[in-house]
């Protein structure tokens, strides 16, 4: 028997399971090879190609885009999929053009599709541009992390504008070595129902985050299953 003889529905379960059956024993692994896998799969032949396309959410298909090129050359190559924006500490710290790409990649029209932003180490030259580019809607953004190098921790302003005031579509959160207001980011969260993870490592701009503060956030997290909360408070030295 050959693959030519089985029916469309039964190849879409294998090929779910060929994408997505590794995210139940390591996540972060189906992230990095999840869109190298169906780049695969489309090359084999016409019918595959056409059968993936044709169900690119029960694929969880994703554009992966790290900067290396501008993002417009790989947009004009596929079809329209959600677009997850990765750029691991290696390529940050070596290629700073990468950084230059992404930060231009969210100021293009195509915002509006951006699934995920996952940026390691990201570089303090271009922190600025960044907090400005985030300064409307990302209706599809689902996973939001990002860690800052540098040596200093760098600043979020979180204002009315960051994400366009709402992170209720948002179902991971992770901030890393990064100061934010924390009036600013609690008005935020309290936005944060379909939360699932939140993992925050700070330093408080304010110096100090009460626990009632806290709690009021997490209650308006219903869905909420991991939380890692770090809080590095300054010491003063002679």
């Amino acid at each position: 028997m050959t693959t030519d003889v089985l029916p469309d529905d039964v190849l879409i379960e294998i090929f779910d399971f060929h994408l997505n059956g590794m995210s139940i024993f390591d996540d972060d692994m189906n992230d990095e090879y999840g869109m190298i896998r169906w780049h695969t799969l489309v090359h084999v032949c016409q019918r595959w190609r056409q059968l993936i396309f044709t169900s690119p959410c029960r694929l969880g298909l994703v554009l992966e885009y790290n900067g290396k090129k501008p993002m417009r050359e790989m947009l004009d190559v596929w079809p329209v999929l959600p677009i997850a924006i990765r750029l691991r500490a290696l390529e940050s710290l070596l290629k700073p053009s990468h950084a230059d790409n992404i930060v231009d990649a969210l100021d293009l029209e195509n915002h509006a599709r951006i699934h995920e932003i996952k940026l390691d180490e990201f570089p303090r030259s271009h922190w600025d541009r960044f907090v400005g580019a985030m300064q409307k809607p990302f209706p599809q953004l689902r996973n939001l992390q990002i860690g800052c190098s540098g040596g200093a921790t760098a600043v979020l302003p979180i204002s009315d504008l960051f994400l366009g005031g709402s992170v209720s579509h948002l179902q991971k959160l992770r901030l890393e070595n990064i100061q934010f207001p924390f009036p600013g980011v609690q008005k935020q969260l309290l936005t944060a129902n379909n939360l699932v993870e939140l993992s925050l490592w700070t330093t408080p701009l304010s110096g100090y985050i009460s626990p009632e503060a806290m709690v009021i956030c997490l209650s308006a997290m219903p869905r909420l299953e991991i939380l890692l909360f770090r809080v590095d408070f300054p010491r003063f030295r002679p």
